[in-house]
């Protein structure tokens, strides 16, 4: 064997160690590392997102605290649904009122059908004012601790470009219980005023 021969053989034996080398050690250790970067950057947001939610502990629980409070009806919905109806009600006036006098063309009572151990309370409310009222209207129901919430809003503005025409759907959440109770003795009073004296 020559020695241009031996360079070539020499030559060729370092390619295909490189290539091998390559192959089997740099490209696995470099995508294993670049796999580790990815990782350890996946796991720092994770917990990013796992402390921000630490953070907002309070805030979160205070949150769940306030529906639970609001779902078992400890001030918020008495025992008899008449009377859920009428504190809806007040409370709906009280805000037209705080609205700067709203007043209501039209104002519709409507329990749909139960929820679970729930029930939801409907109220459409039809009114022509201008936009501030209506907005000043909004932002306090929103506002407020009741849940009464908008479910749908149709607004058409009126020729005079000072006043809107609104109908509003409106939401409020009563416990089923208490608006059963209060059917049961509805029927007990009814079958009673049926019997013959």
């Amino acid at each position: 064997m020559n020695s241009r021969e031996m360079v070539i053989a020499g030559a060729t034996g370092i390619l295909v160690a490189g290539a091998l080398g390559w192959t089997f050690v740099l490209k696995p250790t470099i995508e294993s590392y670049r796999d580790a970067r990815d990782k350890v950057a996946q796991l720092e947001d994770q917990i990013e997102r796992a402390n921000a939610l630490i953070k907002r502990k309070g805030e979160l629980q205070a949150e769940r605290n306030r529906i639970e409070h609001l779902l078992a009806g400890d001030e918020i919905f008495p025992q008899s649904p008449s009377v859920i109806i009428t504190m809806f009600d007040e409370h709906i006036k009280d805000l037209l009122a705080s609205a700067g006098g709203l007043a209501l063309s039209e104002i519709r009572t409507v329990r749909t059908d139960p929820y679970d151990a729930y029930a939801e309370l409907h109220y459409e409310l039809r009114t022509k004012a201008p936009i501030r009222q209506i907005k000043d209207f909004l932002v306090k129901m929103t506002a407020s601790d009741w849940y009464l919430r908008v479910q749908a809003i149709q607004i058409q503005p009126q020729h005079d470009n000072q006043t809107i025409e609104v109908t509003m759907s409106l939401v409020g959440l009563a416990t089923q219980d208490a608006l059963e109770d209060d059917q049961r003795k509805e029927a007990a009073k009814e079958a009673a005023s049926r019997r013959p004296k």
